[in-house]
């Protein structure tokens, strides 16, 4: 609908009644379909990370990144990355061990060539817009080989034919690194970036202590990191007006010095110039006395 992506951007969770009165107003006049009311209502809520790293020995980057699925907005999409990702047995599928074959500096990561068994799904019929870094994002291209995306910026070139279907909640930090590593002109990362593992999430469990305090977490160290930084910048800063004030003070020290010096030798030059007039008078005054 006009506006809607401006106004009401990501989950459709979070839009306000006016947005929702804007899209019915939208379908109304084009005909479009309305989908079923539970299609906004959001269903029990599921997460999945993928561990990864950067680098020949994968050590230079490493870190997870915790992505929320929209089940109940694009489900074959989901269940699509979830097989993949996290695999039968829970342990990690297909995904684990590959590398991110393209990051477009500013767009997107993107690893293609997913493998599918049997037909690729039909197309989720998903709203959801490329509004964000953090995007999960999926595209069945030619020949069955899809494409996942991550974006890493908006990205509204992607709305058309690429389906959303989850959102970074954990890991912010990583992707912002990740988004930063050299690449060749035609994409390729200089270093591989490599999915070094990948599971369901429980925000809630004994394996770790929440996506969302996750978040706060990573927000206050790099708060801190700043703080610390400026801390530091304006130490830097005293220690210099200081080094700055104490050299000025010995070079007006060195000055008065060398004034000195120079005033003292000329005082005695004048007194040896003095007992030079002295002794002369004197020699004068001998030759006088006998006349």
């Amino acid at each position: 609908a006009p506006g809607l992506r401006e106004s009401a951007p990501g989950n459709p969770q979070t839009w306000t009644l006016s947005d929702h009165v804007r899209l019915k107003r939208h379908r109304e006049a084009t005909g479009e379909a309305e989908p079923p009311v539970q299609a906004l209502v959001p269903a029990k809520t599921q997460y999945v990370f993928l561990e990864v790293g950067h680098g020949f020995n994968a050590r230079a980057i490493k870190g997870k990144m915790i992505f929320q699925l929209y089940d109940n907005l694009a489900p074959r999409s989901c269940g699509l990355f979830r097989d993949l990702a996290v695999g039968i047995t829970g342990r990690g599928g297909w995904l684990a061990g590959r590398s991110f074959d393209a990051l477009k500096p500013g767009k997107w990561l993107q690893i293609t060539g997913l493998a599918v068994e049997g037909p690729a799904p039909e197309a989720d019929a998903c709203e959801l817009k490329h509004t964000a870094p953090g995007c999960l994002s999926v595209r069945d291209s030619a020949g069955g080989r899809s494409e996942l995306l991550i974006t890493i910026g908006i990205t509204p070139e992607l709305d058309e034919n690429h389906t959303v279907f989850g959102q970074l909640v954990g890991g912010a930090e990583v992707l912002k690194q990740l988004s930063q590593v050299a690449v060749y002109e035609d994409d390729r990362p200089l270093a591989p970036i490599t999915v070094l593992g990948a599971g369901n999430w429980d925000p809630h469990g004994s394996g770790g202590r929440g996506a969302a305090k996750q978040e706060r977490e990573a927000a206050k160290k790099a708060a801190r990191a700043d703080v610390a930084e400026n801390v530091s910048e304006e130490a830097k800063r005293t220690a210099q007006a200081n080094k700055d004030a104490r050299e000025s003070v010995a070079e007006a020290l060195a000055a008065g010095i060398q004034t000195k010096k120079r005033k003292h030798k000329q005082s005695v030059q004048l007194e040896q110039e003095l007992d030079v007039v002295e002794d002369e008078l004197d020699d004068e005054v001998d030759l006088l006395e006998p006349i």
